[in-house]
C-alpha cells in the first residue's frame, strides 16, 4: 500500500511539474533581465584572448558549488577548495567554466566573491565563464546580476557568447527560471545564423535530458518543457552544435548521445553532501582536439585531487 501511495505521489508531482514548466515557457517576455538589460548573444559577446597555435584547447569546469549550504546543513557539506585551487595553480588553464548554483542563495555573497577571486587568480587570462543557476535567484537583488559596475559579479551576465578566434564559440544559456523562453531561443538562432566558428558548444545550468539516474531533487528528473527541449535539439542539429554541458543534477556524470553529432554531458556537483542523492564532489578537465573535433572530458575527485578513471567522456563536434 505504501509503495502504491508513493508511486501515485510521484506521478502527481511529475505531471504537475511538467504542467508548471509549460505555463512559464514565455516567462522571459516579462523578465526584467531581458526587458531592461537586453543582453542578447550579439550584444554580449566576449573574445577569449588565448594565444593561437596549440593543437589542443584545454579548460576546466565545475558546477553546483552551493556556497552557504554548509550553514543550513552543519556537518553535512564537504568541499575541498585547497585541492582545487592548488590544481588550477599547477595547470593554469586559459578559462574556467562554472555551470551555476555557485551560491546556495543570495545572502552568501562574501563566499561567492572569495571563490571568484581565487578562480581569477588561478587562471592565466582571468576568463571566468558563468552560467546562472536557479539558486542565484534565491533572495538575490536582481541588480547584482545586471550591474556592470558590480565588483562581485562583473562578468555574470545571464546569457552570452564567448569566442576563441574563428575556432570555437561557447554560448551560455539562462535556464535559471527552469525555462529558456522563446525570446532567448529566438536570439540564439539569430546569433548562430551569423556564427562562422568551426566548432560550437552550449552551456546552461539545468540538465535537460530525462533519465540516466535518480535526480537529487526527487521530482525534477530533467528539463520540464518538452517543446523547448525539442526546439533546442533542433537548433543544435541545424547549426552543428556538438554538445551542451549542464549541471543541476548533483549526481551527474551522465552522457547522452542524441545522434552522432550532438549530445548532452551532465556533470556532478563540486561539493559533497552526506545523503544518498548527491555526488562525491568533482571538477573536470576538458580538452578539444582542434584538428579532429574530439571534445574529451575527465573527472577529478575533489576530495583527493586525483583523476577518477571511472569517468571519461568524448563527443565528436561537427564542423560548421
Amino acid at each position: 500500500m505504501a509503495k502504491r501511495a508513493l508511486s501515485i505521489l510521484l506521478l502527481i508531482f511529475s505531471i504537475t511539474g511538467c504542467t508548471f514548466e509549460s505555463k512559464i515557457t514565455e516567462a522571459y517576455s516579462e523578465n526584467p533581465f531581458l526587458n531592461e538589460v537586453r543582453l542578447d548573444f550579439s550584444s554580449n559577446q566576449k573574445a577569449l584572448n588565448i594565444a593561437l597555435g596549440a593543437s589542443t584547447l584545454k579548460f576546466v569546469l565545475a558546477t553546483d558549488q552551493h556556497y552557504g549550504r554548509e550553514k543550513r546543513y552543519p556537518g553535512m557539506i564537504y568541499r575541498w577548495d585547497d585541492n582545487f585551487f592548488d590544481y588550477l595553480n599547477t595547470h593554469r588553464y586559459p578559462f574556467f567554466i562554472c555551470l551555476g548554483d555557485l551560491s546556495d542563495s543570495g545572502e552568501y555573497t562574501d563566499e561567492v566573491y572569495n571563490y571568484i577571486k581565487r578562480a581569477y587568480d588561478s587562471t592565466t587570462n582571468g576568463h571566468f565563464i558563468y552560467a546562472i543557476g536557479n539558486h542565484e535567484r534565491h533572495l538575490f537583488d536582481e541588480s547584482v546580476w545586471t550591474d556592470e559596475d558590480s565588483e562581485l559579479i562583473k562578468h555574470f551576465t545571464t546569457m552570452g557568447k564567448y569566442v576563441y578566434s574563428d575556432i570555437l564559440s561557447i554560448y551560455k544559456l539562462d535556464s535559471s527560471m527552469r525555462t529558456w523562453g522563446s525570446k532567448q531561443l529566438d536570439w540564439l538562432e539569430e546569433a548562430l545564423k551569423k556564427d562562422k566558428s568551426k566548432y560550437k558548444i552550449f552551456i546552461t545550468h539545468d540538465n535537460i535530458t530525462v533519465g540516466g539516474t535518480f535526480d537529487q531533487s526527487l521530482f525534477v528528473t530533467g528539463y520540464g518543457d518538452a517543446v523547448e527541449r525539442n526546439r533546442l535539439y533542433r537548433i543544435m542539429h541545424d547549426y552543428k552544435v556538438g554538445v551542451i554541458l549542464t549541471g543541476h543534477h548533483h549526481k551527474g556524470n551522465i552522457e547522452y548521445h542524441m545522434s552522432e553529432t550532438m549530445g548532452e554531458l551532465n556533470l556532478a556537483a563540486y561539493h559533497r553532501m552526506t545523503n544518498g542523492f548527491e555526488s562525491d564532489g568533482f571538477w573536470y578537465e576538458f580538452a578539444l582536439d582542434l584538428k579532429t573535433g574530439i571534445l574529451s572530458c575527465d573527472a577529478y575527485q575533489a576530495e583527493t585531487g586525483e583523476k577518477d578513471s571511472r569517468y571519461h567522456f568524448e563527443f565528436k563536434l561537427p564542423e560548421a
